[in-house]
């Protein structure tokens, strides 16, 4: 939960910190509400850095945009924001419908509804219901052996439209992870993948996991 998450932050000592949920400002909304209530009790003031994790696709593949310090509030943004959302409850349609075409996989109704009304609902959910029905033995596994295998990269947002939508909102952008080898990083296609999207360069991080765009 966010309170359960808020409690962690404080116990690490952290002062500053994002919130960047997948195609949902859902949590965002909840933390800031949280830690109005708080703040307004002790006074001890945090800084909270409005974040999102918009799931996207290059020429090259698919590939993952953060943006923080927006404003939610742009109607650039929230377009671009209702669009993630429907993209990615169709995806987990996609994937229900895979899982049982292919697996012969199919999840109790209550566990699929649950699922419909989540705001970003993503491969840990299903991969936790797939260990609980004794289909894989982690949720690594699952995720692996089963749901990777679904074809699902015409369910995410170009992402030139996420960059400039984060931009418009007044938000900075960057990208994580495995992500980097589409998006740019230290790859030999990153030119060819960025300039698309309206990036003009990647700064890779070594060893941190991480890269900064210029944009």
């Amino acid at each position: 939960s966010i309170a359960e998450l808020l409690a962690k932050v404080k116990a690490a000592g952290i002062e500053c910190f994002a919130l960047t949920d997948h195609d949902t400002i859902a949590g965002v909304l909840a933390m800031e509400k949280l830690l109005a209530e708080q703040q307004a009790g002790d006074g001890n003031r945090m800084q909270f850095i409005r974040g999102i994790e918009f799931s996207c696709i290059t020429a090259l593949g698919k590939c993952h945009i953060l943006g923080y310090g927006y404003d939610y509030n742009d109607e650039a943004f929230r377009s671009v924001l209702a669009k993630g959302e429907a993209l990615r409850r169709e995806k987990l349609e996609k994937r229900l419908d895979f899982l049982r075409k292919e697996y012969n996989i199919v999840f109790a109704p209550q566990d699929v509804e649950a699922m419909r009304g989540m705001g970003s609902v993503g491969k840990p959910h299903l991969a936790e219901l797939m260990v609980k029905m004794g289909i894989a033995a982690s949720a690594s596994e699952a995720i692996r052996n089963y749901i990777n295998h679904c074809p699902a990269f015409d369910s995410r947002l170009p992402a030139g439209e996420a960059i400039k939508a984060i931009r418009s909102a007044g938000g900075r952008c960057g990208s994580l992870g495995a992500s980097l080898w589409w998006c740019g990083g230290a790859c030999a296609y990153g030119k060819r993948a960025c300039q698309p999207a309206g990036i003009a360069a990647v700064i890779w991080l070594a060893g941190a996991g991480m890269s900064l765009f210029t944009l």
